[in-house]
């Protein structure tokens, strides 16, 4: 947008008004839409300046083609979960309780249910919160490298 500077002026400036301060770039992800209506050639060289890896970098996203979407998803998770823990844990099929607990106070991502029942969940939580869960599970809760996490 031939406008881009002013409106990432006023884009600041509400960021300041709700309190949060535009110096905390792990918190804020610039994105720049409609990336489908740029000519080829612009559109490969503002790729190769959003696609880097790195907070304080735009990216770049088409809502009507889905181009960047995945990239940009990828990259709210990381940063949502980057001081969050992962864990594998089991849960007997009569513990619904248990199952509440988890998606109350975790981010359920996974879930597998063998045959006898017995649910096998993927969760991510946050650090304040992983040893309620260590005692609430016991040994049917398993830390995981958050990278063997889906």
């Amino acid at each position: 947008h031939e406008d881009a500077e002013a409106q990432s002026e006023d884009v600041a400036r509400i960021l300041a008004d709700l309190g949060i301060d535009e110096t905390h770039e792990a918190r804020i992800i610039e994105v720049w839409n409609k990336a489908d209506l740029l000519p080829e050639g612009e559109r490969e060289r503002l790729l190769g300046l959003t696609q880097r890896p790195g907070a304080g970098r735009p990216m770049l996203v088409s809502a009507v083609s889905g181009e960047g979407i995945d990239t940009l998803r990828k990259e709210i998770e990381n940063r949502l979960s980057h001081d969050h823990l992962h864990y594998a844990v089991r849960v007997a099929p009569t513990d619904g309780a248990a199952l509440s607990w988890l998606h109350e106070n975790s981010a359920v991502l996974n879930r597998r249910d063998d045959d006898n029942g017995t649910m096998h969940l993927s969760v991510r939580i946050a650090q304040e919160r992983a040893g309620r869960l260590e005692r609430r599970f016991g040994d049917a809760a398993v830390a995981q490298d958050k990278a063997a996490a889906p």
